[in-house]
């Protein structure tokens, strides 16, 4: 059931002027459904260029400890902007159109989300950037906690992963080798067994 409280929330800016409104949610150009898929290629397009900017930045040398940082809190900020709002939205909107527009948004970045967790490159590029920082402001630390985050969250289930799909490759493997080594021994007997009737009886 949608709340009135919720009802409020989402109508109490309604009567403002759209430049004071800044759309649903307080989301600048968040006006219309449709604009729900517009913001969330548009948040991807940017997070996208963050992590090449992260990863060829600490590469050269261009960009370390709070620079990293940086990077990272605005990827995080690019995604959450839309994502939080496309989370709330499907949840207490009461028009279906905001509902739908809203769910395939939030998708699209958790998709995104689950690909940056798993990216080796920027894994590997804040390990080395915490190795060469300095603990400036707190930057060590906060790379550090990151990472943490990455090792236990992602990489590990990455490697789980990993292992399961050898698993099941051997697995294939044994099962097809069993049937060609079984097949081999019926069709050698199977052969014998010929073989020695023709000879016995013709």
């Amino acid at each position: 059931m949608f709340s009135p409280g919720a009802t409020a929330a989402l109508s109490s800016s309604a009567g403002l002027p759209a430049q004071e409104r800044g759309g649903l949610f307080g989301v600048k150009g968040l006006d219309t459904p449709a604009d729900f898929p517009r913001l969330a290629v548009q948040a991807a397009a940017e997070v996208e260029q963050l992590l090449a900017l992260a990863v060829a930045g600490e590469a050269n040398g261009t960009i370390r400890g709070g620079g990293f940082v940086g990077i990272l809190d605005q990827m995080s900020d690019s995604i959450c902007l839309v994502m939080d709002a496309a989370e709330l939205c499907r949840n207490v909107h009461p028009d279906p159109a905001w509902k739908s527009a809203s769910m395939a948004s939030y998708e699209t970045l958790a998709q995104l989300v689950a690909r940056l967790n798993m990216d080796v490159s920027l894994y590997e590029a804040l390990v080395r950037c915490i190795q060469r920082a300095q603990d400036t402001n707190g930057a060590r630390h906060l790379l550090h906690a990151f990472a943490v985050c990455f090792y236990w969250g992602a990489l590990q289930r990455r490697g789980l992963q990993i292992y399961i799909y050898r698993c099941i490759y051997v697995y294939i493997y044994v099962k097809i080798s069993i049937y060609i080594y079984v097949s081999i021994y019926i069709y050698r007997y199977l052969y014998i067994y010929v073989y020695i009737y023709i000879n016995m009886y013709i």
